[in-house]
């Protein structure tokens, strides 16, 4: 993005996502604000698939304006829900009028294309949380600044208990959904910093930044009681066992890993429904 905004001589640049019909939310962005939302008077879907400053509706209008834009452009992606949203913050700078030409256009749809290729190659399928090669990068980049700058780091496994009952008595596509819900439970309930994502099967894993073990223990404490309450689709409610492990001197991610694998496990012998570390 940082790329994008320095070819362009732009001010801003952001990805937006559509949250509902009428909602797009920024999901990531550099030189906007992060809890900006726009408000669609029709589906993205029904919207021009490149809109310009004056092609905007006034709703749309005003709320740009709102984040000091003069002029923008956004080019959109009904299929994957996502805009790609530039701007220019200034009407002229140093006697340069600016505004957004046809280049501009084809650079943006460019660029929304490339992240949409990125982020399919990072993102699972089923339950759009990041995968397990987003995963593994994420853990080599938190294990390098660990051992670099002495920071702690935790992960968190979580497995549902139980789930190959699930499939064997409500069929796959009810654990489907299941492991939807679930991935939204531990979205719902860990930080901005915090990454969640899908291990694999039913497992989970969740990197926790600049978190200790005592830390990630009452993180991961919150994530089962969270769990433990919630009605999940078709089959009620269900437990999940957690096992937390913390950065040590010396690790790697099969280290690591292997250390929380070795707490869910004995989550599990001792009855499920628990946190080990």
């Amino acid at each position: 993005m940082a790329l994008l905004v320095e070819s362009l001589q732009i001010d801003c640049a952001a990805v937006l996502k559509q949250t509902s019909p009428e909602t797009l939310t920024v999901e990531h962005a550099l030189g906007l604000d992060r809890a900006f939302q726009l408000t669609l008077a029709a589906p993205l879907s029904e919207q021009p698939s490149s809109l310009l400053t004056e092609q905007a509706p006034p709703e749309v209008r005003e709320a740009l304006r709102a984040q000091g834009l003069r002029h923008w452009l956004w080019t959109a992606s009904a299929g994957s829900r996502i805009v790609l949203l530039l701007g220019h913050r200034f009407e002229r700078v140093e006697g340069i009028s600016l505004r957004f030409e046809e280049d501009n256009l084809a650079i943006a749809e460019a660029a929304l294309c490339l992240y949409e290729a990125t982020k399919l190659s990072m993102t699972d399928h089923l339950t759009e949380l990041a995968n397990r090669a987003r995963l593994n990068h994420l853990l080599e980049e938190n294990l390098m600044r660990s051992r670099r700058y002495a920071t702690p780091f935790s992960v968190i496994m979580v497995d549902m208990d139980h789930f190959k009952l699930i499939n064997d008595q409500h069929g796959h596509q009810v654990g489907d959904q299941v492991l939807i819900y679930l991935a939204k439970v531990l979205m719902s309930n860990t930080r901005a910093v915090d990454v969640v994502g899908r291990w694999g099967g039913e497992e989970f894993l969740v990197i926790a930044p600049n978190t200790d073990l005592a830390q990630a223990a009452r993180l991961a404490e919150k994530l089962r009681a969270a769990i433990a309450a919630s009605e999940l689709p078709t089959v009620g409610s269900k437990t999940a066992s957690l096992g937390v492990a913390s950065y040590n001197a010396g690790d790697d991610q099969e280290s690591i890993i292997g250390r929380g694998d070795a707490a869910l496990y004995k989550a599990k012998r001792n009855g499920r429904n628990q946190v080990s570390f």
